[in-house]
């Protein structure tokens, strides 16, 4: 019976966050032309991300790693987290109609028979897939992988000082404009955008579409490029206030790692 009540009082919360989204978003529509003043006005804050590892500190260890899964007819990589969001990670295999394979963080929390998934402290897991995210399970491919590092990756970490707490310009922080086109997955495991509680923060769609549960918001970034969230001059809006932003950077000699694995026919 108090399952039953905490459930719907899971509900009730939800339906009534979604209610301000939606309000919020109904005064503050998706136009160019009002981008200027809803960056002024605080949007509502959601629930922050969950299941993404804490940044491990100090250089990150990439000698180790290793693709594992291939009897499986999968690929995983199970790296530092950042790294791969930072380097170069790349598959070379044949396309499966007409989605090229790539590979992707599996962000958000997992859950195997009503158990999440635990894994060790300041990793990410990665996955072979095709570009679209949806599909992971492959047959009777050769695949090569390539992690190219400009450099040894490591976490850096600055507080984020600004009127307008939700709005962080990544070029300024970086830099450099990071490509538009870049996979808006990829970007965000290399980042780190925490509320005053230490907790990261969602990333707000230019649509400022926001999807009540969370595995829905998972799916959406993987299938959307950077430039679904971040503007033309390289500011991008978080549902919540962002007072400290973590970031890879790469450092020393270029590191390369390449591995060959054969994903067999179904049997």
């Amino acid at each position: 019976m108090a399952l039953k009540y905490w459930i719907g009082g899971l509900a009730i919360t939800a339906i009534g966050v979604v209610a301000g989204v939606a309000k919020w978003q109904a005064a503050h529509p998706g136009d160019s032309r009002n981008h200027a003043s809803a960056e002024e006005k605080a949007p509502p804050a959601l629930s922050p991300m969950r299941g993404w590892p804490t940044p491990a500190s100090g250089a990150l260890a990439l000698a180790d790693v290793v693709p594992t899964g291939s009897a499986r007819h999968r690929l995983r990589l199970r790296l530092p987290a950042g790294a791969g969001g930072a380097c170069e990670l790349t598959a070379k295999a044949p396309d499966r109609n007409g989605h090229a394979l790539v590979w992707k963080p599996r962000l958000g929390e997992h859950w195997i028979a009503g158990q999440r998934v635990e894994t060790p402290a300041g990793t990410q897991d990665w996955e072979l897939s095709t570009d679209d995210g949806r599909r992971q399970y492959f047959y009777g491919i050769d695949v090569t992988t390539h992690l190219h590092c400009d450099g040894t990756p490591r976490w850096h970490s600055a507080e984020h000082d600004s009127d307008t707490p939700w709005v962080v310009d990544i070029g300024r922080l970086l830099g450099h404009r990071p490509d538009p086109d870049m996979p808006a997955d990829r970007f965000f495991e290399r980042m780190r955008f925490l509320n005053p509680h230490g907790l990261p923060l969602w990333p707000m769609r230019h649509d400022r579409r926001i999807n009540a549960q969370e595995a829905d918001a998972v799916r959406e970034m993987r299938e959307s490029r950077l430039a679904h969230y971040m503007t033309p001059d390289g500011r991008i809006r978080f549902w919540g206030r962002v007072q400290r932003i973590r970031w890879v950077e790469l450092s020393g000699p270029p590191i390369d790692r390449r591995w060959h694995d054969r994903l067999e026919n179904y049997e």
